[in-house]
């Protein structure tokens, strides 16, 4: 039976040597179709099949040929430092469905009082500020600067969740209000300071 009438696609994980002495890394790969697609490659390969010349792919780039194009074989040449690449060959086009989702920029955000400081018998609430380029908070990180006494962290009905003890810092990645209470008779010094989501979070595909 013909092969190229299967219309068959394979997966492979190749592994390319460096160029070594004026002698570049190379590799090929028997394969019918009219179509590959380099799902994985730690840097940049160069490609041509036994119908086209080479031409240099990176990560998430690929081929596709009329099917009259349609090639059986892959070559692989690599003019640096050893690569390893995931590759799809066959026929039709290779939907790459993954995706990655890239954190928002993010930027740091002390207290805005002259006092870092909760007052004797009180607290102090942490709203999250959005608007002005701010997202959301990602975290909130505070620093129990007194050498003996602790704070404790409420939420907005007045529940503990978390004793920040002396002299220890914290990381909550919370984006609710926090309050924090201090129930000794002076005021706690303290470091307050918020990690906040920017804009210039991006969603990219294929990568």
């Amino acid at each position: 039976m013909n092969e190229a009438l299967t219309r068959t696609s394979v997966e492979r994980l190749i592994e390319i040597p460096a160029a070594a002495g004026g002698v570049f890394g190379a590799h090929q790969l028997d394969v019918f179709g009219n179509a590959f697609y380099l799902i994985d490659c730690t840097g940049e390969i160069e490609i041509q099949t036994d119908l086209s010349p080479f031409k240099t792919y990176r990560k998430s780039t690929g081929e596709e040929f009329p099917i009259e194009q349609a090639f059986s074989r892959l070559e692989f040449l690599n003019r640096g430092a050893a690569v390893t690449i995931r590759v799809w060959a066959g026929w039709g086009r290779y939907i790459d469905r993954r995706f990655e989702m890239v954190e928002a920029l993010t930027k740091g955000k002390g207290w805005d009082a002259e006092a870092q400081e909760i007052p004797a018998n009180d607290h102090i609430d942490f709203v999250p500020v959005t608007g002005n380029g701010v997202i959301s908070r990602k975290s909130i990180i505070i620093t129990n600067l007194d050498p003996n006494e602790n704070l404790r962290l409420e939420d907005t009905d007045g529940n503990t969740f978390l004793t920040v003890f002396a002299r220890t810092s914290i990381t909550l990645p919370l984006s609710d209000t926090i309050r924090i209470a201090n129930d000794t008779g002076a005021a706690i010094s303290c470091n307050v300071g918020q990690i906040n989501y920017v804009e210039g979070n991006l969603i990219t595909t294929a990568s």
